[in-house]
């Protein structure tokens, strides 16, 4: 028991992946992708969130408190107003992309999903509740913030590096090529959420904004595709794009702390 106590963070995350893993591999089977895939989400969550908590219990000398990080309340709002413009013009871009190049993967695992009203309410839930918080206790909280606060202010290599690892691996789970267009300049602001507020509720709505844009908000796509073949309004809006993804690269690189 002194064991597990002092090593609570090994305790706890290998049976949380033993169970991430058994949930997502026997409980498809089971139970369908969808309700699989819930299973192992909520694993993440209890098991990661514990992780969140004792760290805050047993640690708290080493957590950096929002009012020594620069531009805190400044940069969150900033932050936020990206993520809607990211996922406003992004959409347009991803359906441009699509139309033009287009995705076997991207046909197969999501369109046909959400066109089975046997399960779109449970793919409803996982989108927009459950996967933010499973995801943002990975992404953000295990893989940056966890440690990128752990001694103090970050030096900026490791600002840099963490960032990137957790930037790429968030991208690597959501699947197609794509996606990556919006998933990543995504992934840099809510990393710039977790820098400036070192709390993790804020990554999580921020995620749960941006995913339900994407579900409630279909009416706007079918109003997207009428303009896709018009030429002059797709390179308005890929310029417009490109200009708001080097922002969001240059908010980045600036608003490390010195």
């Amino acid at each position: 028991m002194t064991y597990i106590k002092n090593h609570y963070f090994s305790s706890i995350l290998i049976p949380t992946l033993v169970c991430y893993i058994l949930f997502g591999g026997y409980g498809m089977q089971m139970f369908g992708a969808i309700i699989g895939t819930i299973l192992a989400n909520i694993a993440l969550i209890i098991g990661i969130g514990a992780i969140w908590y004792l760290d805050h219990q047993k640690n708290p000398t080493n957590i950096v408190t929002p009012m020594e990080l620069q531009y805190n309340k400044r940069d969150v709002k900033i932050s936020f107003v990206l993520i809607v413009l990211v996922w406003l013009v992004g959409q347009f871009v991803f359906l441009w992309v699509y139309q033009t190049f287009g995705d076997v993967t991207y046909q197969r695992n999501y369109a046909e999903i959400f066109n089975d009203p046997t399960v779109i309410w449970w793919t409803i839930f996982l989108t927009c509740i459950i996967a933010p918080i499973a995801e943002e206790l990975v992404f953000r909280y295990l893989l940056f913030g966890r440690l990128m606060f752990k001694n103090g202010v970050p030096s900026y290599g490791r600002y840099l590096f963490l960032y990137l690892i957790s930037t790429i691996g968030f991208g690597f789970i959501h699947g197609t090529l794509i996606h990556q267009f919006i998933v990543l300049p995504l992934a840099l602001l809510l990393g710039m959420l977790t820098y400036k507020t070192n709390r993790i509720i804020f990554p999580i709505m921020g995620h749960m904004l941006f995913n339900n844009m994407s579900v409630w908000l279909g009416s706007l796509l079918s109003i997207y595709k009428n303009y896709i073949d018009n030429m002059l309004v797709v390179g308005v809006a890929v310029t417009i794009y490109v200009v708001l993804v080097v922002t969001i690269i240059g908010f980045v690189l600036t608003r490390k702390k010195s």
